[in-house]
């Protein structure tokens, strides 16, 4: 089977991610992966994964709050942390075989971009993984190929539009929304598997980052990926299996929402740069 990779942003609710991403590597290892899409702090993951570095990001999302006290999301964001940890899960020797694509936003020409990083030459990695997680007011722009960029999350957190394309057989999304969205065409849709972080605390979650909050995440993403996981894995290389499988639990999620990629980007592109212009935030 042909698999893609989609991890939304999260800021902290992204430890759930390197849980999951663990659970996905004891039978999809990156090597399997036929294409990768991320948003945010979700590029740092999938980059992890990508080049097989979880470890590193274990230790990156632990020592992000040392101390068993509430750091929340100002402090971790002014203090430029996600941006000087970067240096911990790149090395020059890196290189990224997949297609994958991280969402940037350039505020001054409107526009979102979908950047596919294996092109890159591996010493410019940490430039595009800045930019990614780079948040007007805390941090300033990234200037990529003459272009200042920042985290395009703001415009499209679950950014599958890059794999609309792809001929996949099994698109595995890990997002933090509780609605199981339908995403851009019920063809493609029936070829995503969701695993979404459950909590009722989403605003809390999302700024908690707490070491006991931490390893509860990480925890968690790796069991309910797991047990996500295991009828696919059963399924073996039967696509057809595997979509019967979602379709079933799409129909126990109940109510969906559709999710519509074009209308989404340009009514989000449009409020955030709106939102930025009144505070007077530019590159």
């Amino acid at each position: 089977m042909k698999i893609g990779l989609v991890l939304s942003g999260g800021m902290a609710k992204g430890a759930f991610q390197i849980g999951a991403l663990r659970a996905i590597a004891e039978h999809f290892p990156p090597e399997k992966i036929a294409a990768i899409s991320a948003s945010s702090v979700g590029v740092l993951n999938a980059y992890s994964f990508a080049t097989e570095k979880l470890d590193a990001a274990e230790r990156m999302w632990r020592n992000l709050c040392k101390k068993d006290s509430r750091s929340f999301v100002g402090k971790i964001l002014r203090g430029n942390y996600l941006q000087r940890a970067i240096s911990d899960i790149t090395d020059p020797s890196d290189r990224i075989a997949m297609p994958f694509y991280i969402s940037l936003v350039n505020i001054r020409e409107r526009t979102l971009v979908h950047k596919n990083i294996s092109g890159v030459l591996p010493g410019f990695y940490p430039d595009y993984l800045r930019a990614s997680v780079a948040m007007p007011v805390y941090n300033r722009s990234v200037t990529l190929d003459g272009h200042s960029y920042y985290d395009g999350a703001m415009v499209d957190n679950i950014p599958v539009y890059p794999l609309l394309e792809k001929e996949l057989d099994l698109i595995i999304c890990i997002y933090f929304d509780n609605c199981s969205y339908i995403f851009e065409n019920l063809y493609f849709d029936s070829k995503v598997l969701r695993v979404t972080y459950p909590t009722k605390q989403f605003i809390l979650d999302s700024v908690r980052f707490e070491n006991k909050n931490i390893d509860m995440m990480i925890k968690l993403g790796y069991k309910l990926t797991r047990e996500i996981l295991a009828p696919v894995v059963e399924c073996g290389d039967d696509a057809e299996a595997v979509c019967a499988y979602i379709k079933r639990l799409n129909e126990k999620s109940g109510v969906r929402e559709m999710r519509v990629t074009g209308d989404m980007l340009v009514t989000n592109i449009n409020k955030v740069v709106s939102k930025l212009a009144k505070n007077k935030i530019d590159s």
